[in-house]
């Protein structure tokens, strides 16, 4: 992965970033979605966002074509819901199901993070990575959850959980 630093100025330097987690910024952010501190994590994220672009690489360079992504503890932020006694993860289909949107939103960390999902989602899909879920947890507890937060146009039916049949 090639990442610009725009805060650096017109002489930013390219960085190649491969098989070194603590130096990619991706996996620095996947590592603090599963972070205990959530208001740690998201300045983290944002400010991962207002400091890296990523852009096109040159056709004879390899680039990330997909990226396959887990929903709990990765997009979700699995949140402990006191009227059920239980933490809402998508593998406890009917809990999913009686969710309501606050509570969805709260499972996936809140409207700040939800915006900043939306912003770094979106980044990915322009610079043409294809994103996959793939879960342990239920499809059938994870779309509806997707479709409520608007996040499902960028995974479409790329969306693998238990009792997928393919």
């Amino acid at each position: 992965m090639y990442l610009r630093s725009s805060s650096s100025g017109a002489g930013s330097a390219l960085v190649r970033q491969e098989g070194k987690e603590k130096n990619n910024p991706l996996a620095r952010w996947r590592l603090q979605a599963a972070s205990p501190s959530r208001r740690w994590r998201d300045t983290r994220l944002l400010g991962f966002l207002s400091r890296y672009s990523l852009f096109a690489v040159p056709a004879a360079q390899t680039r990330i074509k997909a990226l396959v992504l887990d929903f709990d503890s990765t997009l979700s932020t699995p949140t402990w819901l006191s009227r059920a006694q239980q933490w809402a993860v998508a593998d406890n289909l009917p809990l999913f199901e009686s969710m309501d949107e606050a509570e969805i939103i709260a499972n996936l960390g809140g409207a700040a993070r939800l915006a900043t999902l939306h912003t770094l989602l979106g980044a990915l899909e322009a610079s043409g990575v294809v994103l996959h879920i793939v879960s342990i947890g239920r499809k059938a507890a994870i779309v509806p959850h997707l479709r409520a937060a608007r996040l499902l146009p960028y995974f479409g039916e790329r969306v693998w959980g238990q009792a997928c049949l393919r």
